[in-house]
């Protein structure tokens, strides 16, 4: 059996096995890409490596085949060698596009915004796929358990780790030499087991607790309601949701708790690590809920249970809808109650919980749609994240471009039928109308993907000519749907046109007209331009933006946000602005404070007022600290942004700690005197400056995007934000600002006026962080324009980079 046929034969054997797995974790990766979805890249490529180390020896088990592949007439050796063979050259090839999406697409990389080395992100991985997988399959005796427990250990020595490190237990944690030395561990552990691998065609699992009704085997088991014990099956099949959740949210804890310490990185992996845990778990409970029970045998029997089919089918849906939500939505919601500023659902805001439930009852309804059509848990949980991938980048573009195509060929036609209009009452009810129907035809797709999961979890027949019929049933009702709805829509746009007031009509006519004149002019002013660039200009209607939903680091610009926080607390009574405050040495900050001269032995009084005064006029660290102090925290900040404003802008540190980051330093209460901070910065080391450079460049903390920034300055100007004497107060204030007059000032014409906040960072080797401008400008007739401008990863000159605001600055104005 060594000649070179029956190599090709074990070979090709195990590439036919191998090759959907592999395609289709290739198909989710390269989508999620598209998507712009960041770390869950990364999450698919660690899980998809594990899942095909996993496939590699569990395929044997899904389809039986253990006992005759042991039983061929050739060593163990060859058969192990002729797995490994066919297993590395696609770990390697998932590995290099992986590495490629990352380098060609350099915004969205998810290895940049880990802030750290490509063989830490992707090395390691690879390793224990190839390695570790493999003998915790067998362990287990199936891939399901392999994959779970290859993904466990890692991040059980990972949180270790990190929190004996956080901990100064350990000064510099191993935490690659203990990964090295388990990966040696499974490659001779999975030798061993392998040469004495059992030709047994069983299972292990892990059992739940007698208090979920699983009982031991040994006792005689009771009659129970048929309820009960259909109850009880389905937590039995979700074990492994159980385990999965446990680990992924006890990593979304220890990342939070690692943040609230002195960090070595200024990585904040809270959020995506939340969206990681709101995606995975959802997808793992519908995955397991039918491919399950086919693979192991519990279909043909259940039917003889004295309850109806669809009786079953509903308690099975339910299980997994609220598993789903119980351990991947509830977690989320009781981490926001103390940590609403990184939460990706917060009890403070209910749209996201609801939004969040919404996409948690979706990807269980995806996966156990796939789940039906699929023989086991594990290929239906793949195959369920390259599926939702590509409905995340081809399925929803494609139905927003159908309704607008409708809605723009049969706009003319209604229009023609309605030549006097409406009044606006009636355009707000189509609004309505257009609402409820797509939510109608939501919950409709949702019960026929129901219909068509239960036909085929009952059916023994899978396969293309099952699936591909309900593709097209799938399509024609989404078509329909959109029909519908595109038509409603375009009687609303249709007649909206004659039915507004002259008055209304006009101003949304101007701010159309308006809007693309300043696309216009913002197009050309940044094309080309050194470093990344965002813009917004907002009436107060529409806006004209440049890279409007990318984020950017905020630098002083974030003591906007403090501002409207302090005066907030006045306009709820809690404070007054003649409230007085004595600030001492020991309340100071770094960098930027002019404040500090006036602290003498014995402190200096001020007031709140003239606190946030300074934090405008003079962005004075001190004064910021001060408040956010008083405040009890950046997450209160954030708790009224997050209500009153938007959730587009971040404030997660105060100057102090974003500053001695930035340059590679932790915090420290001597930092307080100017001399001995410079000290610390000159003697830290270029290669630990340029690491905590490139990850304040991609952290998501302390950052704004420009549409989210213009909606604050929106609502602050229109008096949605304040109360009208805070916001006089403010306006006020802003107009009084002395930093940087030769950026967005510089380009006021005459007859204009603007209030506005600056933010700068300094440079690196040539590369400017943060270079902001944000404000409120306002015309001779009292016409206002929200304004957002910031700038980052620039090599340009301090006078290029003023310029170009100057010059935004005026084009907007001079074409409102």
């Amino acid at each position: 059996m060594t000649s070179a046929m029956p190599w090709r034969v074990a070979i090709g054997k195990e590439l036919r096995a191998l090759f959907p797995a592999w395609m289709a974790v290739c198909a989710a990766a390269i989508a999620s890409q598209f998507a712009h979805l960041g770390l869950v890249i990364w999450g698919i490529y660690i899980i998809g490596a594990a899942a095909l180390g996993a496939v590699s020896i569990g395929h044997e088990y899904l389809h039986g085949t253990l006992s005759p592949w042991l039983a061929l007439p050739v060593s163990r050796q060859w058969l192990l060698l002729a797995k490994l063979t066919a297993l590395a050259p696609l770990l390697f090839s998932l590995a290099a596009l992986v590495v490629f999406l990352a380098v060609a697409f350099p915004q969205t990389s998810w290895i940049l915004v880990l802030g750290t080395d490509v063989w830490p992100v992707v090395g390691w991985p690879l390793v224990y796929a190839l390695f570790v997988a493999p003998w915790l399959t067998m362990v287990a005796r199936g891939p399901l358990g392999g994959l779970v427990f290859t993904l466990a250990v890692p991040t059980v020595f990972g949180l270790a780790f990190a929190m004996l490190h956080a901990l100064q237990l350990w000064k510099r944690a191993p935490l690659e030499t203990a990964l090295a030395l388990f990966a040696v561990t499974g490659a001779v552990l999975g030798w061993r087991t392998f040469m004495r691998l059992e030709a047994i065609d069983t299972h292990r699992h892990v059992n739940l607790p007698t208090f979920l009704g699983v009982r031991s085997a040994s006792r005689m088991p009771s009659v129970s309601h048929p309820l009960w014990a259909l109850l009880t099956k389905e937590l039995r099949l979700q074990q492994l949701t159980f385990v999965v959740a446990g680990l992924s949210f006890a990593t979304v804890l220890v990342a939070r708790w690692l943040r609230n310490l002195p960090p070595d990185s200024a990585i904040d992996l809270v959020f995506p690590l939340s969206v990681l845990h709101l995606g995975l778990v959802p997808i793992l409970a519908g995955a397991l809920a039918s491919a399950e029970e086919r693979r192991l045998g519990t279909l043909e029997w259940q039917v003889l249970q004295p309850m109806a089919t669809w009786q079953q089918w509903a308690l099975k849906v339910g299980v997994a809808i609220g598993l789903g939500l119980l351990l991947a939505v509830g977690p989320l919601v009781l981490l926001s109650v103390a940590d609403p500023a990184s939460a990706v659902v917060t009890v403070q805001r209910p749209p996201l919980v609801g939004q969040a439930v919404s996409a948690v009852i979706a990807l269980t309804l995806t996966a156990l749609y796939v789940s039906s059509v699929s023989p086991n848990g594990i290929r239906a949980a793949i195959l369920s994240l390259a599926v939702l991938a590509l409905l995340a980048v081809v399925g929803q573009p494609l139905a927003r471009l159908g309704a607008s195509f409708l809605q723009l060929r049969l706009e003319p036609l209604i229009r023609g039928m309605l030549p006097n209009g409406y009044s606006y009452s009636t355009y707000q009810l189509l609004g309505a109308v257009t609402g409820w129907l797509m939510d109608a035809f939501t919950v409709g797709l949702a019960f026929v993907v129901l219909r068509f999961a239960l036909v085929n979890h009952r059916s023994a027949e899978r396969g293309a000519r099952r699936v591909l019929p309900q593709g097209v049933a799938l399509a024609a009702y989404v078509l329909c749907a959109l029909f519908v709805v595109g038509s409603v829509a375009a009687v609303r746009s249709a007649g909206i046109s004659s039915g507004l007031t002259p008055g209304l009509r006009q101003a949304v006519s101007a701010s159309m007209t308006r809007r693309a004149r300043w696309q216009h002019e913002l197009d050309v002013l940044t094309k080309g331009f050194d470093g990344r660039v965002g813009v917004c200009a907002g009436d107060g209607l529409l806006e004209a933006c440049v890279r409007d939903n990318q984020l950017f680091p905020m630098q002083s610009v974030m003591k906007l946000p403090v501002a409207v926080s302090a005066l907030e607390k006045v306009d709820d009574g809690k404070w007054s602005l003649d409230d007085e405050i004595v600030v001492h040495k020991q309340d100071l900050s770094v960098f930027v404070q002019p404040m500090a001269k006036l602290v003498g032995p014995n402190g200096f009084k001020t007031t709140i007022g003239d606190l946030v005064r300074r934090t405008i006029v003079d962005s004075d660290s001190a004064a910021t600290d001060i408040l956010i102090a008083k405040l009890g925290g950046t997450g209160a900040v954030q708790l009224t942004l997050n209500r009153k404003a938007t959730t587009a802008v971040r404030v997660d540190r105060d100057e102090k700690h974003l500053q001695t980051e930035i340059n590679g330093l932790d915090w420290r209460d001597e930092y307080l005197d100017p001399p001995t901070l410079d000290r610390a910065i000159n003697a830290v080391p270029e290669a630990q400056r340029d690491a905590a450079f490139q990850a304040y460049l991609h952290d998501r903390r302390d950052t704004s995007t420009p549409r989210g920034m213009t909606i604050l300055l929106d609502k602050l100007a229109a008096g949605r934000l304040l109360s009208a004497s805070s916001t006089q107060f403010l306006l006020d204030t802003l107009k009084q600002t002395t930093t940087f007059p030769d950026r967005l000032k510089a380009g006021v014409p005459d007859g204009w006026t603007i209030g506005h906040k600056t933010g700068t960072s300094g440079s690196w080797r040539g590369v400017t962080a943060a270079f902001n401008d944000v404000g409120i400008l306002t015309g001779p007739k009292g016409e206002t324009i929200s304004i957002a401008v910031f700038i980052t990863e620039s090599k340009a000159s301090d006078k290029d980079l003023a310029k170009l605001m100057a010059d935004i600055a005026r084009a907007i104005a001079t074409k409102y």
